[in-house]
């Protein structure tokens, strides 16, 4: 199944079918109430919850960059599929 790309937001969460999608590897975007988290998903739990090694320099010390979170899926704002990903 191929979803057409569109704006995630809180009035437009992502479907049951979409986070089914999310995979280890992937990069999302999470918000936390503070600020965008980009994130890689290290593993996929139950009930629409992930774990994430945070991928981003912050200038707020919630989070440091390589840490293991926990989210919802309802904090996804943005995904980036690791098929899509090129690396040099």
């Amino acid at each position: 199944m191929i979803f057409k790309p569109r704006l995630i937001t809180a009035d437009n969460p992502l479907t049951q079918d979409e986070t089914k999608l999310i995979k280890q590897g992937d990069l999302v975007e999470i918000y936390n109430g503070k600020t965008t988290i980009w994130t890689q998903i290290a593993d996929v739990k139950t009930r629409g919850y992930f774990d994430g090694i945070v991928s981003s320099r912050l200038s707020e010390k919630t989070y440091n960059f390589g840490d293991l979170i926990r989210f919802h899926s309802r904090h996804i704002y943005s995904i980036n599929r690791s098929e899509s990903l090129q690396y040099s």
